[in-house]
């Protein structure tokens, strides 16, 4: 077996792990990036809080994909010990505050989109440190991405870069709605990376996955055909589109739900026999339906753009919701009592959709991105963002915060500030790694020491480009 189709099998025929088990490593770096935000304002050199930051999401991202059962809990428990003894100054400043000012405090603690900064850079850190490590023994291979249904942590990548720019969208913030000039100038760019990832990969012979998506098809085409599909839709179907993103992104899943179980595709083979839509996508190279035509090529990518634009519009809503959410106050209406019923109802969709995936995840799949994939990473984002309103609270409660500050790291305010441009560079380095060395035959301690070494500089770079950190 020559080396390239050797490390494609590799990475082949993997069925996963658990969801809970892709949950706590999902919010592992979200919680240390807001504690370290929190830190970060004890630095008085901006450089050097940069510095701190891109050191430890680096080392807690590698060692939390890398060995999740053995430095989970030591990462959770320093996070729990810290916010233990500010959640107990913050009960205690509870009885002190006069009501007003407990009002007060919790209309600022509402929600702001600083929230969604972090959960777009703590994905990029896990996507950027897993394309390469997946290429070394030392990542689990339960971590990798599935084959057909399942969950594993590389599955989340593409899934959450879709919900993302949703939940950051004109729509989602109600701005000037996209024109098409506007649209082309974001989708351009990212066919010509899909094209020059096309033509280089084929260009060295480089190994490619192709039940991924294909074997044309990349995550830089996904993008922007989601781009133009939900331009098209929005300025097409104006209302349930504009007025309710939402519902419309959960409608969209319900038709491709019964467009995969109920077309009926017909054999290649010239005879009579058919499958469903959704044993087509996920059926072999050869065999019943062989990659004769172009589409047949790139059926799970083309297939599942219909899951990523009902995704795109579910981000939309939600999105929405945390925007309205920043721009009104949180207080009980009522006046009884000093909650924030914007946490409580964050808190109640994550649960639920935590249910609904917990109990549909043998149904999860990121070839075909069908509802219950969608569901799982809406769920992990909410997780992701109760939590993050949570420790808010609690940090401007406890005097850790200042309550007129928006506390945020500066390593991921720079990460965010070029997220295109981290992921360039992370697909730059893994490639440069792959093409220079055999990842397979290194061993653990030196795949170890080079996984940190590509984190920092895939952290630290933004924090060292001026114009990111002015």
């Amino acid at each position: 077996m020559s080396s390239k189709a050797e490390k494609e099998a590799f990475v082949s025929g993997l069925g996963g792990t658990s969801p809970s088990e892709v949950l706590a490593i999902a919010c592992a770096l979200p919680l240390l990036a807001e504690t370290l935000g929190i830190w970060g304002n004890g630095f008085q050199s901006k450089s050097r809080a940069c510095f701190f930051s891109a050191v430890a999401l680096s080392f807690s991202g590698v060692a939390a994909v890398t060995h999740p059962r053995s430095y989970l809990p030591a990462i959770y428990s320093m996070l729990f010990i810290f916010w233990a003894v500010a959640f107990i100054r913050a009960k205690s400043n509870l009885r002190l505050f006069e009501k007003e000012k407990v009002k007060q405090l919790t209309r600022r603690c509402a929600p702001s989109p600083a929230l969604l900064t972090v959960f777009r850079s703590t994905m990029m850190v896990y996507t950027a440190i897993s394309i390469l490590g997946v290429d070394f023994h030392v990542f689990p291979r339960r971590l990798a991405k599935t084959e057909t249904f399942g969950t594993g942590l590389m599955d989340l990548g593409v899934g959450s870069f879709v919900l993302s720019g949703g939940l950051t969208s004109r729509s989602a913030r109600r701005s000037v709605a996209s024109n098409l000039d506007r649209t082309l100038r974001k989708t351009i760019p990212l066919l010509a990376l899909g094209l020059l990832r096309l033509f280089t990969l084929k260009g060295i012979d480089y190994q490619e996955h192709t039940s991924e998506y294909g074997q044309h098809w990349n995550f830089f085409f996904t993008l922007a055909a989601v781009s133009l599909a939900s331009f098209f839709l929005e300025n097409n179907f104006p209302r349930p589109f504009l007025v309710t993103p939402g519902i419309s992104g959960f409608a969209l899943f319900c038709v491709y739900e019964a467009l995969l179980g109920f077309v009926s595709i017909r054999s290649s083979n010239n005879d009579d026999r058919t499958t469903s839509l959704e044993a087509y996508v996920l059926s072999p190279h050869s065999g019943l339906h062989p990659r004769a035509s172009l589409v047949a090529r790139n059926k799970e990518g083309v297939a599942s753009l219909v899951g990523f634009v009902a995704l795109h519009f579910i981000g939309c809503g939600l999105g929405r919701w945390i925007f309205r959410g920043c721009e009104r106050g949180f207080w009980n209406s009522t006046g009884t009592s000093p909650r924030n019923q914007f946490i409580i109802q964050l808190w109640h969709a994550a649960l639920v959709s935590v249910l609904f995936s917990s109990v549909a995840a043998h149904r999860i799949s990121r070839r075909l991105c069908n509802a219950a994939y969608g569901c799982w990473v809406t769920s992990i984002f909410l997780c992701v963002a109760s939590l993050l309103c949570t420790l808010r609270l609690v940090a401007r409660f406890s005097g850790v915060a200042c309550v007129d500050s928006d506390f945020l790291d500066p390593a991921i305010a720079c990460i965010n500030a070029r997220m295109l441009f981290v992921f360039l560079l992370a697909n730059a380095l893994t490639g440069l790694t792959n093409v220079s060395i055999d990842t397979m035959s290194v061993a653990e301690t030196p795949a170890l020491a080079l996984l940190l070494v590509y984190g920092f500089i895939v952290c630290g770079t933004p924090c060292a480009i001026p114009s990111i950190r002015s």
